[in-house]
């Protein structure tokens, strides 16, 4: 049932026009129901959000898949997720890019997805409990960034920390939400708005 289940949600997600095949092949090898509570498991392949703990959600797989293949990620690619959330999207991410670097506000979930992450032996997974707003705590530089909240407009620090070439991928809005791919050229960023979306909000600290 489980096999007919993945088969059927790739299916629908060619449909709804993910192409790429690697991360179709990477959603069906990373277990949806790792990520959920028992009582939601039999849910884990249908194409919604689903809650979990401490009022959040997990992204339904389009949506993660939507966002991963806007990133154009390359296998040398650093990339940045604010929001480690479940750790759902940091699993797909880290089969498809060199070293994910995680940042968590509720330390609940941080250490949760850690441990998640773990059992499956992803190993190229860098994840903190703080403030992402703040971006990741040194002054790297990122091929690809993710924001997996939605906030009327990026914060400066993260923008810092993309790499000239790179591509922020985030939900922009606060009511009507628009997923929307940002790239940095050398002289200016390029914003590209995708389609409507609706995401938890990003929570900056006061």
């Amino acid at each position: 049932m489980k096999n007919k289940n993945i088969q059927n949600l790739l299916a629908k997600l060619k449909t709804q026009g993910i192409k790429n095949s690697k991360i179709l092949q990477t959603i069906k090898k990373v277990p949806r129901e790792q990520f959920i509570s028992k009582n939601l498991q039999n849910q884990a392949y249908e194409n919604i959000p689903l809650p979990i703990q401490c009022g959040q959600t997990i992204s339904q797989p389009y949506i993660v898949a939507k966002m991963t293949e806007l990133l154009l990620l390359q296998p040398q690619s650093n990339v940045l997720e604010i929001g480690t959330g479940s750790g759902y999207q940091t699993a797909i991410l880290a089969h498809l890019a060199k070293h994910i670097f995680s940042i968590e506000r509720i330390k609940t979930l941080q250490l949760q997805a850690k441990k998640k992450l773990q059992k499956l032996k992803l190993y190229n997974i860098s994840t903190k409990y703080g403030d992402g707003t703040k971006g990741w705590p040194t002054n790297k530089l990122f091929d690809a960034i993710i924001i997996t909240a939605a906030s009327e407009k990026i914060p400066s620090k993260i923008m810092q920390q993309l790499k000239q070439g790179g591509i922020l991928v985030a939900p922009i809005g606060k009511k009507q939400q628009i997923l929307t791919r940002i790239s940095k050229t050398k002289k200016q960023f390029i914003q590209e708005t995708i389609e409507p979306v609706h995401f938890v909000p990003l929570i900056y600290d006061t």
